[in-house]
């Protein structure tokens, strides 16, 4: 069998912040949290002179964090937190989006509506008709997942009811430090994590790889992990 390694940040709902950090990595960001969402790396990471442009949504209080983090750049799951209900009572929910503003149970969404949102890859935790991998790789083909049947670092964001936020990065179990192809897991083991052991009934997996990062705070004193030094955009925070 396959063995992952979890280290999680478990916050409320209200405390999730989506921040840029601009070419730092969670460990020198000075925050706390996980790597957010996809962006192109352009000629390479950490080169301020050439900013990597996000591939996906950012927004903090009605705002993008960063150019372009008020879109996907291909239609994909976003994980959306709302200042203000919809009239249904709805305060977050995952949707499959290009730009604001959406449509969500016939009502519609501007940004200036959203406290935060982050884009990434539709995990679909609250559909119960997928029962196998290959289901799922149908439902989310058109979200070009990438390395779909790889092993490999992995980071998700899942919302489990009562206020309570899930900030995950996955390692491999047998080499926590290794973040290539071939060491961590799949994008469906994700799903499975995120819906068995997190009870989190909607979410995204982010930005990955390489970029799999997670900082924290342990006792008194400050940590983190990552499997290279490797430049990201924006973080997903939460204070500890």
């Amino acid at each position: 069998g396959k063995t992952v390694h979890l280290k999680w940040l478990d916050a409320h709902i209200d405390d999730i912040e989506i921040v840029a950090v601009n070419d730092k990595t969670c460990g020198n960001s000075g925050y706390y949290g996980i790597n957010g969402t996809f962006f192109d790396p352009g000629t390479g990471y950490c080169d301020p002179t050439h900013p990597n442009t996000l591939l996906g949504v950012a927004v903090q209080d009605g705002a993008s964090v960063k150019s372009n983090g008020s879109q996907n750049a291909i239609s994909r799951g976003t994980l959306i937190k709302l200042k203000n209900n919809l009239a249904d009572g709805t305060f977050i929910f995952t949707k499959k989006m290009t730009s604001f503003p959406i449509t969500h149970n016939s009502y519609t969404v501007n940004i200036s509506n959203v406290q935060w949102a982050i884009g990434g890859i539709s995990l679909l935790l609250d559909d119960t008709s997928i029962t196998s991998s290959s289901d799922f790789s149908t439902k989310i083909s058109s979200e070009n997942p990438p390395a779909y049947s790889t092993d490999r670092p992995r980071t998700a964001i899942g919302y489990k009811g009562g206020n309570r936020v899930i900030l995950c990065a996955i390692f491999d179990g047998d080499d926590l430090w290794n973040g290539g192809s071939g060491y961590g897991c799949n994008v469906y083991d994700v799903r499975t994590i995120m819906l068995n052991k997190f009870n989190c009934s909607m979410g995204v997996m982010l930005d990955g790889g390489g970029s799999t990062q997670i900082s924290f705070k342990q006792g008194t004193s400050n940590n983190y992990h990552q499997t290279e030094a490797r430049c990201i955009q924006v973080m997903v925070t939460a204070p500890m």
